[in-house]
């Protein structure tokens, strides 16, 4: 493995395959953090105590905090930049696992069809915006949405989250009527905060900056904070102030300023933290305890992270087309292991599409299946009799492995996970990895076809414990904005059809089960899941009205406006 990343997780998956061996001869137990294993409390209560007051400066660090991109050409989130200056029509309780209004204050299904969103009056553009000040309307609503859907652009990631739409009216000034071609049950979910792509910006705006949001020019909406251009440092800083003007909810926000930096490594942000350069990151799992104990107010994604993480085959290209190799790649990932060297033991072992109990299918009705049993040899032996069946050479054969660049993916899991996937299908299986990093962090279909990849480890898009099927429709319906595994199967299709026009909550989850195990159905299988960790994020003590984010900093960037400092 060429680079120092690589050659630490190499080196961790021997020493990790080492310590199991020491562990199975001389009975030593081995205790490892899990999903509901940790003795602290991860949904711990943040500090809310005293009056709330104006003033100060928060510092958030991120992946990606100096990074502002378009709103509307993400299918995901978005920038934590959009969180600040601009909302979404509704807002989201992550916590609750609840719709909030926004600028929608009402919402109504007349019939199935339609659905009428209500403006809140009074609401306002800053006045830096190229409304100058003006009342938010129907109209921008429309016109925002509308954009979304732009036709014959692939830019357009989450274009096809809204093909259930027919039109977008403007019936008055504050009423927005939307009609549906099939019900839509996620579309009030696709409005709200945890699908920032739904930010609404003035329409002046869209008609001046349309091609490309992503340019300061065009930063500016209804929200809490207005951008100070000057310190925009792209891929670097960026940093925010009170608007003035706020009225979406008078008397907010309380803080001055707040500024989002971009900090890599681990290391860079607990230092920051320590030394009060940076108000909130998130940390490592071996820096938390420290954190706890400093004072620091803690909170993990354990009990609200969504997003899965799988190995996606390439169903289209040999030697992956034939359903017993990729049956022998399920059985040949250690998943303890995996959880211990990129997880630090802290996350979850995913089935299929999340984490989440109750929508989704967990590790317990898995255990002693394939691919997840506690005796990893037996899985081994399993896989090698199937490629020995398919007819495959593993030591004459390469696979080509796309993963994330790690500079730009969050908290550098994709290609962490990558590296050790490499590793374990080398090692355990013997297949020659020709291990190749995607440089625009895309992992999309048409990156996959482009460069002829047999599997790409990535991340499941989802919205948190809202947009329940994310990381089906994105990953394995076949027009998904991430369909990697270039999966065309009618079943899968018509299975989502039913489960996302079914509004009843109970048939729908029913559903959404039967969908999960049949991708996990051994003639099936175009993805093999993996593990996904849980984030552990810190917070300065001072720091009031602040909650831990759902899944990563972006998505509760627009928090900001109810936290203040306890001087």
């Amino acid at each position: 493995m060429s680079d120092d990343r690589a050659d630490q997780i190499w080196e961790r998956l021997l020493t990790r395959r080492q310590l199991m061996s020491a562990v199975a001869a001389g009975g030593t137990s081995l205790a490892l953090v899990g999903c509901g294993d940790d003795d602290d409390d991860a949904s711990a209560p943040q500090a809310t105590s005293g009056v709330p007051k104006k003033g100060g400066t928060v510092t958030i660090a991120g992946s990606q905090g100096g990074t502002v991109t378009d709103p509307h050409k993400s299918f995901i989130g978005t920038s934590d930049a959009w969180g600040l200056v601009a909302h979404t029509p509704l807002d989201i309780d992550w916590q609750k696992g609840t719709l909030e209004p926004s600028l929608v204050q009402k919402w109504e299904f007349p019939d199935p069809l339609t659905l009428l969103l209500s403006l809140k009056q009074g609401v306002h553009f800053q006045q830096e915006s190229l409304a100058r000040g003006r009342e938010v309307e129907a109209a921008d609503i429309v016109t925002s949405l509308d954009r979304i859907r732009t036709p014959g652009d692939p830019t357009f990631a989450g274009r096809r989250n809204f093909d259930r739409v027919a039109t977008y009216e403007a019936v008055d000034k504050y009423t927005v009527r939307v009609k549906f071609k099939k019900p839509d049950a996620n579309f009030l979910s696709l409005l709200s905060a945890g699908a920032s792509a739904s930010t609404i910006l003035p329409r002046e705006a869209i008609e001046k900056y349309g091609a490309n949001l992503a340019v300061p020019e065009a930063w500016y909406g209804s929200g809490p904070f207005v951008l100070d251009p000057s310190s925009y440092k792209p891929g670097v800083s960026v940093s925010f102030n009170r608007n003035p003007t706020y009225d979406l909810e008078p008397g907010l926000p309380y803080l001055d300023k707040v500024t989002l930096l971009t900090v890599l490594e681990f290391s860079a942000r607990s230092a920051g933290l320590r030394g009060g350069q940076i108000d909130v990151t998130n940390v490592s799992t071996f820096d938390a305890p420290d954190f706890r104990n400093r004072g620091f107010q803690m909170g993990s994604t354990e009990n609200t992270l969504v997003t899965g993480q799988h190995l996606a085959m390439n169903v289209t290209l040999p030697p992956m087309n034939d359903p017993r190799v990729r049956q022998a790649i399920h059985r040949g990932i250690d998943r303890e292991e995996l959880l211990a060297v990129v997880a630090d033991g802290f996350g979850c072992t995913v089935i299929i599409l999340g984490c989440l109990p109750d929508w989704y299918l967990t590790q317990k009705e898995w255990e002693g299946k394939p691919g997840f049993r506690k005796d990893h040899k037996q899985d081994i032996a399993e896989a090698k009799q199937l490629l020995s069946a398919a007819g495959v050479d593993p030591t004459k054969t390469t696979l080509k492995l796309g993963v994330s660049q790690a500079a730009t993916c969050l908290c550098k899991v994709h290609y962490d996970q990558g590296v050790a996937l490499r590793g374990m299908i080398e090692r355990d299986l013997g297949f020659k990895i020709d291990f190749v990093v995607d440089p625009a962090s895309t992992n999309t279909a048409a990156w996959v076809r482009q460069n002829q990849a047999h599997l790409v480890n990535l991340s499941y898009g989802g919205q948190g414990p809202i947009i329940l099927d994310a990381p089906l429709v994105n990953n394995f319906v076949s027009y998904g904005a991430a369909n990697t595994s270039l999966w065309d199967d009618k079943k899968t299709d018509d299975l989502y059809d039913r489960e996302v026009s079914e509004l009843d909550t109970n048939k729908r989850k029913l559903l959404f089960h039967e969908i999960q195990r049949y991708l996990m159905q051994d003639d099936t299988l175009p993805g093999s899941p993996t593990v996904r960790n849980f984030d552990w994020y810190a917070a300065n003590p001072k720091m009031r009205g602040w909650k831990t984010p759902a899944y990563y900093l972006g998505n509760y960037a627009f928090q900001y406006d109810k936290v203040w400092l306890n001087s």
